[in-house]
């Protein structure tokens, strides 16, 4: 039986293959130079035929190489950063160089390149001579790039393909960009081919501040390769690919843009929903206008992007959504939450109170239905009331046109009563009352702070015009209904006294015009005035009296046929 690795067993295995890497690296940089070396020994040779041809050739190569930076028979002269070096255009001639194609006239006096640093100069013209690119000490990057793009612009290939050979490598996943972006400009296919395969496996590691320096032409055939062009083009927030890819795409691809500004990559994300998560909102718009839909659905959750931007508490993104005339609705109102349920739920609560207050005001104009209930059964105002949420309570209520303060929710339970209970619920509460409570829907943390903020969603109901009247339709089982609920057929009142809701009592007997003769359906003349006696409120039954309620209406069992009355004969 094999015994599972160590974690010690895994950093050796690391670290040999490190050390191995670094070994096979320095072994091939080895080889490149001897392979170099064998290959100017064998062009030297390959001109001799005897032995007098033998010294005629060695005494020529010895020759031109005494030439270099030398007074005798030179006619040009190199101009570097801070020297002149001499030069003779028969031995420019001989390495084959295009100098006018670089810039420089054919008759000219004088090659500027000036343009790079010095050591970089001096190897370049020296190799022009001697055909030795090595430098004196470790060459860095920089170094071995600058010669190599010097000798692509001045078409020498023998010297592009040594300088490619030195570079090769060196790639590692520090340098790359710089490598692949000089190896584009340079147009050195072989080593943009070798920096390919370097990046197939660590391609996923970078970031679109890692690859902003490459150009979009640059970038293109990158990510062509590794990734699906659009979202790539999204993930690295670059407008410039996006563009270059439409241009193009007609050519490169057989599916038409709006198919693959469309596609679905392997997690689920289309372009457009990977540029809105990441905030790249230019890039977005552009994928718009190439035809990239708002409508589509995501994951296997099967969310549209309003969902998914409000799942993740992505504000900005939503907000663009909405100002884009997206979806408003669930996709599966059976069994998800609407936009405006998720708001109502406290999504999207750490951004700022007016970003949020945007967001609800754009959706009910956007037509968002606060009719709809959630899965749970839970309209809008009821779940910004049980989950507190201050801001979504309010914009509610300040768009009345769109929102019915009296709509029950499946379980038959008003607005008014679920800020009622809140706010006047005694505290701190029991075990069982939390029970309760959560059972209702509250999702909030049941101990502290809880109903702080009920006080006012009570009285701004009753102004907005909730019915302190409305009698809930309650499907509760039982002579006793649960803590805080309702009985079928109690209006806020009725339900207040029946839970010992004193202070709730009194708020609700404050009201103008409220009814206190309403009776209860589930026991037939069962009154507030019952109620309140039977749960002890003192303070409530005495109002109650004062207030008209009638002390001589008489309560039976549920069961009793009788209608709820006040007899003329005293019952026996």
């Amino acid at each position: 039986m094999e015994l599972a690795p160590t974690e010690e067993s895994k950093y050796v295995d690391v670290a040999t293959m490190r050390a191995r890497i670094e070994f096979l690296t320095s072994e091939f940089s080895s080889l490149s130079t001897k392979y170099a070396n064998i290959k100017n020994e064998l062009d030297k040779r390959s001109c001799q035929c005897s032995d007098s041809a033998s010294n005629f050739s060695r005494n020529l190569v010895q020759f031109v190489a005494s030439l270099f930076d030398n007074q005798q028979y030179s006619d040009v002269v190199f101009k570097t950063k801070t020297n002149l070096i001499k030069a003779h255009r028969f031995v420019l001639e001989a390495r084959g160089a295009r100098w006018s194609e670089a810039g420089e006239p054919a008759d000219s006096k004088f090659i500027d390149i000036s343009y790079i640093q010095e050591d970089v100069a001096r190897t370049f013209v020296k190799w022009l001579y001697t055909g030795d690119c090595e430098p004196t000490t470790e060459a860095s990057d920089d170094f071995l790039l600058q010669l190599l793009n010097l000798a692509r612009s001045f078409h020498l290939p023998l010297l592009t393909e040594r300088t490619e050979t030195l570079i090769i490598p060196r790639i590692s996943k520090e340098n790359f960009v710089k490598i692949f972006g000089s190896a584009h400009e340079s147009n050195a296919s072989n080593l943009m081919d070798h920096c390919l395969t370097f990046v197939k496996d660590i391609y996923p590691a970078f970031s679109a501040s890692d690859l902003a320096p490459l150009s979009a032409e640059c970038l293109l055939p990158l990510i062509r390769k590794y990734s699906s062009p659009f979202h790539e083009a999204a993930r690295l927030n670059r407008i410039d690919v996006l563009q270059l890819l439409l241009t193009r795409w007609n050519i490169i691809s057989s599916l038409s843009v709006t198919e693959s500004v469309n596609e679905f990559e392997d997690k689920g994300e289309t372009p457009l929903s990977l540029a809105l998560s990441l905030g790249n909102f230019d890039v977005a718009s552009t994928l718009l206008k190439a035809g990239a839909s708002l409508s589509v659905v995501l994951h296997s959750d099967q969310h549209s992007l309003l969902q998914c931007a409000l799942l993740s508490s992505n504000t900005a993104a939503a907000l663009y959504l909405l100002e884009h005339k997206c979806q408003v609705e669930a996709v599966n109102p059976a069994t998800q939450d609407s936009p405006l349920h998720l708001l109502c739920r406290g999504f999207c609560s750490s951004a700022p109170p007016d970003h949020q207050r945007r967001l609800l005001e754009e959706l009910l104009l956007a037509g968002a239905n606060t009719q709809i209930l959630d899965p749970s059964g839970q309209s809008s105002l009821h779940l910004s009331i049980l989950h507190q949420n201050e801001v979504a309570f309010q914009v509610l209520l300040a768009n009345v046109e769109y929102c019915d303060v009296n709509l029950l929710n499946r379980d038959g339970i008003s607005p008014l009563w679920l800020a009622l209970v809140a706010h006047f619920v005694s505290k701190p509460l029991n075990d069982a009352a939390i029970r309760s409570l959560s059972n209702l829907g509250f999702a909030v943390d049941l101990q502290e702070g809880f109903g702080q903020k009920t006080g006012q969603f009570v009285t701004q109901l009753i102004s907005a015009g909730a019915n302190v009247d409305l009698e809930m339709i309650t499907t509760v089982s039982g002579i006793q209904p649960p803590y805080c609920w309702p009985a079928p057929g109690d209006t806020a009142l009725l339900a207040a006294a029946r839970h010992g809701l004193e202070d709730a009592v009194l708020f609700l007997l404050d009201i103008p015009n409220i009814r206190t003769d309403n009776c209860s359906r589930s026991t037939v003349g069962e009154s507030a005035l019952h109620l309140a006696i039977e749960s002890g409120l003192a303070n409530a039954a005495y109002r109650l009296a004062k207030l008209g309620a009638c002390p001589n209406t008489l309560r039976f069992s549920a069961s009793h046929p009788e209608v709820c009355g006040t007899p003329t004969t005293t019952s026996s």
